[in-house]
């Protein structure tokens, strides 16, 4: 589709007259960050590639670089569900795109690191979805509930 619309980015999602955008990376304006890393270099990142040009992407062959830990936003685009693929912490965020949560987001949230789940995503890409083909604020609040999501903000840390 993105090649059809003329567009560059790897991939689009919504369409608003001839202009083509990618709302999958609309989680990140939540955060705030300095060392992002991306684990997985498939097509679940290749959006996140082009708003984090800085970040370093990790397509793992064995055991994660220990780098990965310095990382203070860490961007779960892989498809594994059972394993924890990372030890995070305090000070740290992981952006987890699979749902349902992932035993990486759970030791996360456990471990005292914010957490936003793949829910939490899809609502922040939904959200910038209906605001840009509306042009008006997302319901953001009925589209939290109609997921089984509490009002207010995103999860983080494992609170609700």
């Amino acid at each position: 589709m993105a090649k059809l619309v003329g567009s560059d980015l790897p991939s689009v999602n919504t369409l608003v007259g001839s202009e083509a955008y990618s709302t999958d990376t609309a989680i990140l304006d939540a955060i705030e960050f300095e060392r992002p890393a991306i684990l997985g270099d498939g097509g679940a990142a290749a959006a996140f590639r082009v708003a984090l040009p800085e970040a370093r992407v990790f397509a793992r062959k064995g055991e994660w670089p220990p780098e990965v830990r310095d990382a203070d936003l860490v961007i779960n685009a892989t498809a594994a569900r059972d394993e924890v693929l990372v030890d995070l912490g305090p000070g740290q965020t992981l952006v987890d795109l699979p749902y349902p949560r992932t035993a990486t987001a759970e030791a996360a949230a456990a471990a005292g690191a914010g957490v936003l789940d793949g829910l939490e995503v899809l609502v922040a890409q939904g959200a910038k979805s209906f605001e840009l083909w509306t042009g008006v604020p997302a319901p953001v609040a009925v589209m939290r509930r109609a997921l089984g999501l509490h009002d207010g903000s995103p999860r983080s840390g494992g609170a609700e």
